[in-house]
């Protein structure tokens, strides 16, 4: 009989290997991404391949730094997309929450923050992911309801890949 001695780092590689979910959530129709909104949780947002491959997630944590204001800082990770490309990381905000179909423009982060719109460039494996922060005021104040829905792609002019998040309810803290 022969044994097999694996060190600890390895072992626990393949402990996680063996125990990552690998299911993808079906893409949801396309239309009905568009007017689903859900109040509640900013974090685990689900992204969802509308045109490519792909899924992720958006966390979206607010912080204190601004009391009665929008800050938040946050995360938007992706696998499955298209391999070595890089996204764009933007959000469609829309204070008009009465309507469902979160129907806001697209706005690249950090807009209207100063500094370089957040991308993310995907591995040979097409995972990557990408860090986030904003900061506005105007009618973002405490107690104040939007929706909003976020997406990567791959374009603005000529799009190939887009993943893309339902559209949900968030109230400013």
């Amino acid at each position: 009989m022969r044994l097999i001695t694996l060190s600890p780092i390895l072992l626990g590689l393949a402990v996680a290997a063996c125990s990552a979910d690998t299911s993808v959530a079906p893409p949801p129709d396309v239309l009905a991404a568009t007017a689903r909104v859900t109040t509640g949780p900013t974090h685990n947002i689900d992204l969802y391949a509308v045109m490519g491959s792909g899924v992720g997630g958006v966390n979206v944590t607010p912080t204190a730094e601004d009391q009665g204001t929008f800050h938040v800082q946050g995360e938007v990770h992706i696998r499955g997309a298209l391999p070595n490309t890089t996204y764009i990381v933007q959000r469609a905000p829309d204070l008009n929450v009465a309507d469902p179909n979160c129907t806001g423009p697209w706005i690249s982060f950090p807009i209207p923050n100063a500094g370089p719109v957040v991308t993310l460039t995907t591995s040979a494996g097409g995972a990557g992911a990408a860090h986030f922060e904003l900061a506005v005021g105007g009618p973002f104040v405490s107690g104040r309801e939007f929706n909003v829905r976020f997406r990567v792609i791959d374009s603005v002019l000529n799009p190939t890949s887009e993943l893309r998040s339902d559209c949900i309810t968030v109230t400013v803290r």
